[in-house]
């Protein structure tokens, strides 16, 4: 992205993205993933596809899988539908 966006370094870089400095650092040392958002604000400013900005990070995957988990209620139990009362 340095290199893409003409900036001198890690700090210049953080103010592009507008994220605190220590995030860049970390992300550079594998201590924290790409988020979501991060990856856009990305995207808005390189004029990359996220597509290339994935592949210039190292992610080769072709398809993503989303656990069903996600999807779920946290409490079933506490959804459950009251029965009408008859009157």
């Amino acid at each position: 992205m340095i290199k893409k966006l003409n900036l001198k370094n890690d700090a210049a870089l953080s103010r592009a993205l507008e994220v605190a400095p220590p995030v860049i650092s970390k992300i550079r040392h594998g201590r924290l993933p790409v988020g979501a958002s991060l990856l856009i604000r990305m995207q808005e400013i390189s004029d990359l596809s996220i597509k290339e900005l994935r592949d210039m990070m190292g992610d080769r995957r072709t398809k993503f899988r989303i656990s069903d988990k996600q999807f779920k209620p946290k409490n079933e139990k506490k959804m459950k539908i009251a029965e009408p009362t008859q009157a």
